[in-house]
């Protein structure tokens, strides 16, 4: 049996350039907290930690911007509150030589009924 997903992005922009990219999967720009489909599921990807990292320069570029990490705790605490179940929380270390030095956290939650919401 074949899954139905859907990728949401923020950006509109990203959403054009991935359906490009990707024209077998359905992409989807919006909010993931104003999703209210019960029962779907939702997997989140974030670098861990609590601090800030600022980068002046990227890719031989001259930037300034700024990478804010996010504990898992404080993610479950915001996804319960915006009415998910958190199935499942995954953290791992960075592959060497191949991505930036953070940790990783995926977390797959799933969407609760309005009824069987209590609001935290």
């Amino acid at each position: 049996m074949a899954s139905r997903f859907v990728v949401l992005i923020l950006s509109s922009e990203l959403v054009e350039r991935a359906r490009q990219l990707n024209p077998d999967i359905k992409f989807e720009q919006g909010n993931m907290f104003a999703l209210n489909a019960a029962g779907g599921l939702l997997l989140l990807a974030f670098h861990v930690g609590d601090e800030v990292v600022h980068f002046d320069e990227l890719w031989g570029q001259a930037v300034s911007l700024d990478f804010h990490l996010f504990c898992a705790d404080a993610v479950v605490l915001a996804l319960r509150r915006a009415g998910f179940e958190v199935e499942k929380i995954v953290e791992r270390d960075p592959y060497p030589n191949v991505e930036a030095q953070t940790r990783r956290g995926y977390i797959l939650a799933s969407k609760r009924s309005e009824k069987g919401f209590s609001g935290g």
